[in-house]
């Protein structure tokens, strides 16, 4: 975070990188904020989907705020109430989210 602030992005990147290969969903969250910023918005919602998968509510709430900045409300709106598909598309209701087999 101090490199991030001090406008070293890629000494950021790096250790947020480093941070997320351990685990860190927060370091993911970031790594997606950095994306962002720098005009990678594909890049950005990718990482945040990420995040996402490792039980994030925060990057739900990242790729929801982005694509109501972009002008999709209703999706992201959708987003905010029900999450993610596996294909990254806002689900319209909860049965149509990603089910995980307890058996494996």
């Amino acid at each position: 975070m101090l490199k991030d602030r001090a406008g070293d992005r890629e000494g950021a990147e790096q250790l947020y990188r480093q941070a997320a290969d351990r685990g860190s969903t927060a370091a993911l969250e970031q790594l997606a904020r950095l994306r962002e910023r720098a005009g990678d918005r594909e890049g950005a919602e990718q990482l945040a989907r990420q995040a996402a998968d490792r039980g994030s509510t925060v990057a739900l709430d990242l790729v929801a705020l982005w694509r109501h900045r972009d002008g999709d409300c209703e999706g992201a709106e959708q987003l905010r109430r029900f999450g993610l598909t596996d294909d990254g598309n806002p689900a319209d209701s909860v049965s149509t989210l990603p089910t995980t087999d307890s058996s494996t």
